[in-house]
């Protein structure tokens, strides 16, 4: 453990108290990358129990902690062997809408599932219908500026 980080842990739980629950939480939280996330690191993280990693994964995946609503939810299925409940959770947190309006690009991701792939591709086709738009709304000088760095003459 990082002392900075026990000591923000610490400080936070005393001026918040019930809304800060442990400090692998919170430790997770404070050191999330909301762009970006290793899955295999994910699932390989040591978490207390499987809604610790449950909590975790929240954090990881939606940039978020998790809702009453999905804990209980969840909790139907805490009693699954660590690894199964592991890529049950990763693989349903990324295919899930949620994950999808995040942006977040998934590295390295083991748990690899035909939703996350189809969520990549409706990622990538909003994408271009956004550039699309955008480059229908530029001036003709500009388009042919775009159009010459793509490598096409005009």
């Amino acid at each position: 453990m990082n002392d900075i980080y026990k000591k923000l842990y610490d400080a936070a739980k005393e001026k918040c108290g019930d809304h800060i629950e442990d400090f692998e939480i919170f430790d997770v939280y404070s050191r999330n990358n909301p762009l970006e996330v290793n899955v295999s690191e994910l699932y390989k993280m040591k978490a207390s129990s499987n809604i610790a990693f449950l909590k975790i994964a929240f954090i990881k995946l939606l940039n978020r902690p998790i809702d009453q609503k999905a804990l209980e939810s969840w909790e139907k299925r805490a009693s699954l062997p660590e690894k199964e409940f592991r890529k049950l959770v990763i693989s349903r947190l990324i295919s899930s809408e949620e994950a999808t309006a995040t942006g977040k690009i998934y590295l390295d991701n083991v748990i690899s599932d035909e939703n996350v792939l189809e969520n990549v591709v409706k990622q990538s086709s909003v994408f271009l219908q956004v550039a699309r738009k955008t480059y229908q709304k530029m001036p003709e000088p500009v388009k042919d500026a775009v159009r010459k760095m793509r490598g096409i003459e005009s």
